[in-house]
């Protein structure tokens, strides 16, 4: 806990972590505003929607689901910045628990990247006032997409882990999540549809897909719960072997 809080408490210090969230709330909002406007500039030009505001909270959350894998590495790299060089240093000498560490990193990471939901929260309280049918589609969406930060918030971090760059982590970062998420995309060009099943399972996008039209399954719950333990549980493998190097 000591660990948590040393953790949270430098990177509040930080001003450049209140630059980052200012900006990320910016590109959020902007996304969010881009879509109404064109929507409701389509429906006055007369094209019909069955549920216009559902139809915006649908496009507004798909949008977003990359630009999380984005901010959840940035994020990761506001965590590990300034002691990327040291850290397995620090943990040799101090004797913390790889586990110990790594879940501080994590939850560190995970309670900055909620921070991120705040503007959503604002964006999604503005379209259940302009009249939403189906508050599912709020509520299921936003939950999917707690399920996506810290999904990627452990992807990310199991690249931290990886690469001695920055740099190269962000990179690395980005490039798996964007395969992981057009996984479907190849199945569908291999034209094979056991293969496509496999695929969409592990993808992201194809759980999320479900999240934001009101679907939350036990499987969405499985694959979450499964990947966030895999990353971490290969940083933790990464970490020993480093230690006794």
């Amino acid at each position: 806990m000591s660990l948590l809080l040393f953790d949270l408490k430098r990177l509040i210090k930080k001003p450049s972590t209140y630059l980052f969230l200012s900006i990320s709330s910016v590109f959020i909002s902007a996304i969010f505003f881009n879509l109404y406007f064109n929507f409701l500039y389509l429906f006055e030009s007369g094209q019909q929607f069955d549920s216009p505001v559902t139809t915006i909270t649908v496009s507004f959350f798909h949008n977003i689901n990359l630009l999380t894998l984005l901010l959840c590495s940035l994020m990761t790299h506001q965590v590990f910045s300034g002691e990327k060089e040291t850290f397995y240093h620090l943990l040799k000498l101090r004797g913390v628990s790889s586990w110990k560490y790594l879940l501080s990193r994590y939850i560190t990471i995970v309670v900055f990247g909620l921070l991120l939901l705040v503007p959503i929260l604002v964006i999604l309280y503005f379209l259940q006032t302009i009249g939403i049918r189906d508050s599912r589609y709020l509520l299921i969406g936003l939950l999917g997409l707690i399920f996506q930060t810290c999904f990627y918030s452990a992807l990310c971090l199991m690249f931290f882990v990886f690469f001695k760059s920055n740099i190269s982590s962000i990179l690395a970062s980005l490039a798996f999540g964007i395969l992981l998420n057009f996984l479907p995309v190849l199945a569908i060009n291999l034209d094979n549809s056991l293969l496509f099943e496999v695929f969409n399972y592990l993808s992201p996008l194809g759980h999320f897909q479900t999240n934001i039209r009101g679907i939350f399954k036990t499987s969405d719950i499985v694959f979450y719960s499964s990947g966030i333990f895999f990353f971490l549980f290969l940083a933790v493998q990464k970490l020993e072997w480093e230690k006794v190097r």
